[in-house]
Parts: structure tokens; C-alpha cells; sequence
């Protein structure tokens, strides 16, 4: 419209164009103002979106991460990802913030594992083929059930290792963040062994050759290299010269970036820690640590894992301990592990090996060089070995850690500290992560017991929270999952009346698990997809043995029919006024006609969506959602597994979880 007014001006007297000279401002002039307004609008909603992002946690215990002692009764603002406050009573919350109540449980940061191995283990099998995308997710994912929220593997990652840890840090994989040594550097034809599945290392022969394989990595930044230095109790040679690991030291610091090392011997670490290596990644094993030792560590601000628990379970499985049959342990293990640790010919095995007797022995020098160290102000972090082998188990290894640490002399507190603080030290993330802290990362573990009075209530958990939000109920849903892990109380909202909490169940109503103990599963076509067949027998709940399958097989998208008989079952009709299923009780004999279903990821754990129609004895049908589905005889599920992940998202409109493809 300006433009065709502008040309007519051409064709009018000088006063005509002054009108429409002072059309075009005025025009321009209204159009300031509309953006202008429209620009307030949007802060006045994008502060209304934070704010609908603030959460009050009260009557809370908070054990911080510095070594402080536990401040009881704590109430704690989040605003998005980051705390906000951390105070007493209801002084500084918002007064439409979204509140829970704790009730007196305690919360800590997220543990920090800083020498770990991703991919590299999948059920009793160890090596580089088993890393996968779908693998690695797997493992992020348990590694966040048991509050670790960050993991520096240590060399294992392979050449791919930079695309691994952006996938992870940029939230395209869910879990625990990564953190990565790179391509790690080994002797030739040493450590670590071939045969134990590291056939990604760089085994360089020569000064030059170490240098050249430094420098290749440097434009990708590893937040360490890794080299290892060590004859594995006698088995391998130990092949990598000094001149060969001073050089990698010294290339690697030319780059800005630092070394890590395994190592076994006392001999060693004087080497390695004179040379300017950054961290020692294992205990000193084969002899006490002196004071010249510690002075030069300190010299060379030289950091110390200790790993105490890799050589805990060396041993720890020839006799069974008390923790092998308990929920906690048992929920990290990948299919077959736990038959082969338990089985007679593993515990002969155990019993005979030299390696594991030297470890066994090996321990208490471990734990007394440990003490030492941490009582000389050395920067010690917590690391465990776990993922380098299958019985080291990711997740449950780090909470043994922490009771080993204590085991050693340090108290609860301390060891918690080295968890966490000392982790994001390490890793030099200490400024977003490692406390909880008013301006630091909403990531903290939610415990039922407080671990400062007993370390092992670590084990207590009951949500991991990471950037502000609940992403996991922990490895054992004593508390089952939801579907809305933001704190799903539909059920016990005031405005349900007894009627509706009767007749109606919220979609985020909690999902018993283990009531299909005799379901049995058969793959029957292996590739990209794969195929199952899931049976269960008569007084199986279905829908309860279909999560447990997803979550033993990994399941991240999927689909399935089956075919059989149910005893009862419970079928819901979703009603969107509500927001909630209305029950459709069934309470007889019936025939499942048909019965189909789909699994998708939300918030990183398998879920479940099923529909079926049954078939009553008069030839009537009922159909709908499945809620409960109790099996007589049998129920034949056939279950095909899709090679990429789909992702499910809170729909606040129908208060349901919905699957989003662009969230892939």
C-alpha cells in the first residue's frame, strides 16, 4: 500500500507529496508501536512460562557436596535448571510456584564417575563391537537410575569418541553426561589386552609415533588422554617405554590437555607422576605411598581415583555376597550375568585365579594409600572401572565405592564429597556442577534415608533429578514410574471426589512391576530389528511383564500383536473432560480377539500403550485401553523391536504422554 501511494506522489502537486510523505511516517510510526507492544507481550509471556518453571521442594534434608554436614528441614526454589534458593520455612517461595513436599527425605548431588567405560559390555560379552548407539544410551540411562549424572570414560570411546560425547552433552542421548579420555594408548601386544575386547587402542612404538597420535586427537579436545602402564598381575608385558608415555605427557600438555593413567606399581606412579602425568586413574597396589611420593604429587597437582571397587569384585563373586540376590544390585545387570556370576563353574574359577587373589590381597594396601593420600589434600576423585568388564556393573559399582571409601577412613561426608565435588573439580565443571548450590545445576538424587549417618543409604533412591526436573525414580521403583515425571498427585488431587478416584484412574496411575513371573521370551529373528516372542502363562498381568521385557531388552521403539485368553482384566475408555480413563471391569473368562500395542522412550524409559478387544462367552466384545490384563492360559505375544528410538512428550492439553517424531 506505501509502495502504490509513493508512486501516485510523483504524479501529484509538492503538497500532495508532503501528505503522503507524512503518511509513509505515520505509517512507520504505528508500525514502531505495534512492535513494540508485541515485543512486551512476549516478555509478559516468556516470563509467565518461567515462572510456571519455578518448584518449590520444602521439608527437604539437603547433604550439599562440600563436606558440610546435612541441613535439616531445608526448602529449595528451582527456577528451571538451576537452584535458585536454599532456606528455611516458606521465606523467599513464590506464591504460584508448583510445591512437594518431601517429607523429610534427603537429596545430594549427582555422583560424578570419572573413570568409567561406555558400549564396551552387552549381557556377558566384552569388545568395541557391542558399541552401538542404542548401548550406549542403555548405559547413560542406568548410570542416571543410579545418580550418576556424569561419566569420564576412559579411553575405550575409539576414534568416534567426539561425536559420542556431543550426542550426549548436546541432550540428543538422555542420561548421564559423558565425558571422554579419546582413543587411549596401550602397549603393543600388552595392556590392555586384545583378548578382553580393547581393540581400539593405540599402541604406538615410538616417541614420535606417541606424539603424532597425541596431536591427531587434539583438534577434538578429549577431556583427557588415557595411557596404560601395566603388566595386568603378570599376564601381558608391559611394553610402553618411558620415553613413550613422557611423550605422550609432554604432547599432550603442548596442546593445553591432560593425561590420565592406569597403573598397578608403586614404581610406576613415582614415574609417571615425575613426568607431569595429570591423574593416576587406579590405586597404588603393591606397596605404602611415602612422603616423597605425596610431596611430589602435590608438586605436580597430580589427582587420584582409586577405583577400590574394580578389585572388590575380582574376588567378591566366589562366594556369594550378601548383596547378589538384592533388588539394588540386580536391576544394573544385562541379561546373563547374573546366571554367571552365580553359576558353580564362575565361583571354581574365582576361587583359583591368581589374578583374583593378587586383587584380593592388593585391596587393603589399596585402602591404606587411599587414607594417606586424602589426608595429604590431594585432589581424590570417585572412579570405578565399571563397564570394562561385566562384573564390574555401571550404577551399583559407584555405590560400593562409596562404601569401600568409607572402609578406607573417610567419613560419609568426605566420601560423598569425593562423589561429587571433587568429580566436577576434576572434570573442571565445578562452577555448574558437584553442590547444590543458589546458581548452580538443579541435578540431585532423592534419597529415603540420610547416607551422612550410614553410606549405604546412597542406596535408598527414589528420583534422580537433572536440570530441574525428575528423570528417573531410581533403578527400583519401590515408588513406581509415572508417565508425567514431574510429579504426577492427579490422584489425590482435592477437586477428585471418592466416585471418580473409584471409577476413574489417572493416565500417570503407577505401574506395578513384577507380577508376570513365569514370562518367558524367545528371540526369533535377530538384525537392525529384531523379533521376540513373549509368552506368558496363566496368573501373568500382562502389562506389567511387557515393561519388564522393554526395560531387560533395551526396547526404545517398537510394536506388537498377541492372541490368547485372559482371566480378568481391567480396560479403560479415556476421558478427555477428565482427563483420566474411566475403569471397565472385566470380570470373567474372556478370549483376547485382538490385542496390539506400541513402546516409545519418555524421559528415557521404555513406555507402554495398549489396546485390545476381548470376547465374552455370550459373543458380546469389550474393548479399550489395557490397564490390567490377567492371564489364563496363555497369552503369545509377538513383539518386533525398531532400530531407532522414539520419544514420548507430556501433552499438558489431554495430560497425556504423547509420541513426538520430531523429537528424534
Amino acid at each position: 500500500m506505501n509502495h502504490h501511494i509513493c508512486k501516485s506522489a510523483k504524479r501529484t502537486v509538492a503538497g500532495a507529496r508532503v501528505k503522503c510523505y507524512s503518511l509513509l511516517v505515520e505509517t512507520k510510526v504505528l508500525s514502531m508501536i505495534v512492535g513494540a507492544l508485541a515485543a512486551l507481550v512476549m516478555l509478559a509471556f516468556s516470563r509467565t512460562l518461567n515462572a510456571e518453571q519455578i518448584t518449590v521442594l520444602k521439608n527437604v534434608n539437603v547433604i550439599d557436596g562440600t563436606g558440610a554436614p546435612a541441613q535439616p528441614n531445608r526448602t529449595i526454589v528451582i527456577e528451571g535448571d538451576r537452584i535458585r534458593s536454599i532456606g528455611s520455612g516458606e521465606a523467599g517461595k513464590p506464591n504460584d510456584a508448583k510445591s512437594i513436599d518431601m517429607h523429610g527425605q534427603t537429596i545430594m548431588p549427582l555422583m560424578i564417575n570419572t573413570h568409567g567405560h561406555l558400549g564396551m559390555v552387552k549381557g556377558t560379552a566384552s569388545g568395541v563391537s557391542n558399541q552401538t548407539e542404542d548401548n550406549f544410551r542403555h548405559q547413560l540411562l542406568r548410570y542416571q537410575d543410579y545418580g550418576i549424572g556424569a561419566v569420564l570414560s576412559m579411553g575405550t570411546d575409539g576414534p568416534k569418541f567426539a561425536e559420542i560425547r556431543e550426542a550426549s552433552r548436546s541432550g540428543k542421548w538422555p542420561g548421564a553426561d559423558v565425558y571422554s579420555a579419546g582413543n587411549g594408548f596401550g602397549a603393543k601386544d600388552g595392556a590392555p589386552p586384545a583378548a578382553m575386547g580393547f581393540t581400539n587402542i593405540l599402541r604406538p612404538d615410538t616417541a614420535d609415533e606417541a606424539r603424532k597420535e597425541v596431536a591427531a586427537q587434539a583438534p577434538m579436545k578429549p577431556d583427557f588422554y588415557k595411557l596404560w602402564l601395566d603388566d595386568f598381575y603378570g599376564q601381558y608385558p608391559k611394553l610402553i617405554a618411558p620415553e613413550v608415555y613422557g611423550a605422550i605427557i609432554d604432547e599432550a600438555h603442548k596442546h593445553g590437555l591432560r593425561v590420565a593413567a592406569h597403573l598397578y606399581h608403586l614404581k610406576d606412579a613415582r614415574g609417571l607422576v615425575a613426568d607431569g602425568v595429570d591423574v593416576l586413574a587406579h590405586s597404588i597396589r603393591d606397596g605404602d605411598v611415602d612422603d616423597a611420593l605425596l610431596a611430589d604429587m602435590k608438586k605436580h597437582n597430580t589427582a587420584y581415583i582409586p577405583t577400590l571397587s574394580l578389585d572388590d569384585f575380582a574376588f567378591a563373586y566366589a562366594d556369594s555376597p550378601a548383596w547378589v540376590n538384592e533388588p539394588f544390585f540386580r536391576a544394573a545387570l544385562d541379561p546373563g550375568v547374573f546366571e554367571m556370576i552365580t553359576s558353580p563353574d564362575y565361583k571354581a574359577k574365582t576361587r583359583e585365579s591368581k589374578a583374583a587373589k593378587m586383587e584380593e590381597e592388593a585391596l587393603p594396601i589399596a585402602r591404606r594409600n587411599l587414607k594417606k593420600i586424602y589426608d595429604a589434600g590431594i585432589l581424590v576423585a570417585l572412579g570405578t572401572d565399571s563397564g570394562a568388564t561385566p562384573i564390574r556393573v555401571q550404577g551399583f559399582a559407584e555405590h560400593v565405592e562409596l562404601e569401600l571409601m568409607v572402609q578406607a577412613g573417610l567419613t560419609p561426608l568426605q566420601a560423598i564429597r569425593v562423589a561429587t565435588k571433587n568429580g566436577a573439580e576434576l572434570l573442571r565443571v565445578s562452577d555448574q556442577h558437584g553442590t547444590l548450590e543458589p546458581g548452580k545445576k538443579a541435578n540431585f538424587i532423592v534419597l529415603e534415608k540420610d547416607p551422612s549417618h550410614d553410606i549405604n543409604n546412597t542406596q535408598t533412591i527414589r528420583a534422580v533429578w537433572k536440570n530441574g526436573v525428575k528423570v528417573s525414580d531410581g533403578p527400583v521403583r519401590t515408588k513406581p514410574a509415572v508417565q508425567n515425571a514431574s510429579e504426577a498427585y492427579t490422584m489425590t488431587r482435592k477437586s477428585a471426589s471418592a466416585q471418580e478416584l473409584s471409577d476413574y484412574i489417572s493416565p500417570s496411575a503407577p505401574i506395578e512391576l513384577g507380577r508376570a513371573p513365569r514370562m518367558k521370551v524367545q528371540l526369533i529373528r535377530d538384525g537392525d530389528t529384531k523379533e521376540y516372542a513373549v509368552i506368558f502363562s496363566k496368573g501373568d498381568e500382562a502389562f506389567s511383564g511387557l515393561m519388564e521385557f522393554a526395560e531387560k531388552y533395551h526396547v526404545t521403539s517398537g510394536h506388537f500383536t498377541a492372541i490368547g485368553a485372559l482371566s480378568r482384566a481391567t480396560l479403560a475408555w479415556f476421558d478427555l473432560q477428565k482427563k483420566m480413563y474411566r475403569k471397565i471391569p472385566i470380570n470373567e473368562q474372556v478370549e483376547v480377539l485382538s490385542m496390539i500395542g506400541d513402546f516409545a522412550l519418555y524421559q528415557g524409559k521404555p513406555a507402554l500403550h495398549t489396546h485390545v478387544a476381548v470376547g465374552h462367552r455370550d459373543g458380546r466384545t469389550s474393548g479399550g485401553h489395557v490397564i490390567e490384563a490377567v492371564v489364563s492360559p496363555t497369552l503369545e505375544v509377538f513383539v518386533t523391536v525398531d532400530p531407532v528410538a522414539l520419544e514420548k512428550k507430556y501433552d499438558p492439553e489431554t495430560g497425556l504422554t504423547l509420541i513426538d517424531p520430531r523429537s528424534h
